[in-house]
């Protein structure tokens, strides 16, 4: 089935990085033949992001670009880039492009099937010892906390969109 996706990207005075950002993500919009859109929320950003933001626009009718006056935090960045989104499948991409859009995008068709796809790094030198055993930490806590056994929960998550609607 070919799904209608959203591309959330909260970004917070990334002018050197939104767009290798937005530019990752049509990359891979374009390998994997994804119709979807990039939602940017400018988080009050003081540099130069709504700008290039607003070149990108010309340049792709597909992003959406929201503007706040004072940054508001990336969770409620998130949010309100979902309630105006238009697809049916929603994941966020940080627009300090340290993500790789292809390797949550390539599991658009696990979606068939589910309501939420939660990727799972497996190349360990991606992350730091450190990093790893603060992970694995967090991993713990979450795990015993709720009763689960889940094996990474703190990456990009692709969501069915009614799912996240009250």
């Amino acid at each position: 089935m070919q799904y209608r996706i959203s591309v959330i990207m909260p970004a917070l005075n990334e002018e050197d990085n939104i767009s290798k950002a937005v530019e990752n993500v049509v990359e891979a919009f374009n390998r994997l033949n994804i119709h979807g859109e990039i939602v940017v929320v400018n988080d009050g950003s003081v540099d130069r992001t709504k700008e290039i933001v607003d070149n990108l626009i010309l340049k792709y009718s597909f992003i959406q670009l929201i503007c706040h006056d004072k940054p508001k935090g990336v969770g409620t960045s998130y949010w309100e880039g979902i309630w105006k989104s238009r697809g049916e499948i929603v994941t966020m991409l940080p627009g300090d492009a340290e993500n790789d859009a292809y390797e949550i995008l390539r599991y658009l068709p696990l979606m068939d099937h589910v309501d939420i796809v939660i990727p799972f790094i497996y190349n360990k030198n991606l992350r730091t010892w450190k990093r790893r055993m603060i992970s694995k930490f967090y991993k713990g806590i979450i795990n015993l906390s709720f009763g689960m056994l889940l094996n990474y929960m703190n990456g990009s998550v692709m969501y069915r969109k009614c799912a996240l609607q009250l």
